[in-house]
């Protein structure tokens, strides 16, 4: 038994390391297309008698810059 558990205890460790490097391998052959075109999104604002701070809170989304 003694000599089972200095090989049980390697054999854990290289099992982790191999997990990290294949998963830190398989993260980076991620590739996303890449699209010229920006892609639409929807904002929802949820509003309770704001009638005094809606075209405010609209003027500021049209202002947006992003990405």
């Amino acid at each position: 038994m003694q000599l089972v558990l200095p090989y049980l205890l390697f054999a854990f460790i290289i099992a982790y390391i191999l997990q990290t490097v294949l998963i830190f391998i398989g993260t980076h052959r991620l590739n996303y297309p890449r699209t010229k075109r920006l892609q639409t999104i929807s904002v929802l604002v949820a509003l309770r008698d704001e009638e005094t701070t809606v075209a405010a809170c609209v003027n500021s989304l049209l202002k947006l810059d992003y990405p």
